[in-house]
């Protein structure tokens, strides 16, 4: 499972190594974060996690928990629902 220390650690760490953009560009910057209660490639555990992550950089999170699996949101097209490797098609 995603760890969100870790994570910031290994990001500032890139940072001040110049590896990586500077991590002050995350302020404020709008972050959507999708979680699928029933998706089984990433849990929701992991999502939270992540949220931490863009927390910890001042990012604008919208984090969102609907009922789906695994899914890829367009603007476009709905959402694409991943079910064992295959997208199929669904507006959620």
């Amino acid at each position: 499972m995603a760890d969100a220390t870790s994570m910031i650690s290994f990001a500032d760490n890139a940072a001040s190594e110049s590896k990586i953009d500077p991590l002050s560009n995350l302020n404020n910057r709008p972050v959507f974060i999708a979680s699928g209660k029933v998706d089984t490639v990433v849990p929701t555990p992991s999502q939270y996690e992540q949220k931490k992550f863009y927390d910890n950089y001042g990012g604008n999170v919208l984090f969102q928990k609907q009922n789906y699996g695994h899914i890829i949101p367009t603007l476009s097209e709905g959402c694409k629902e991943i079910t064992m490797g295959i997208p199929t098609r669904r507006n959620a």
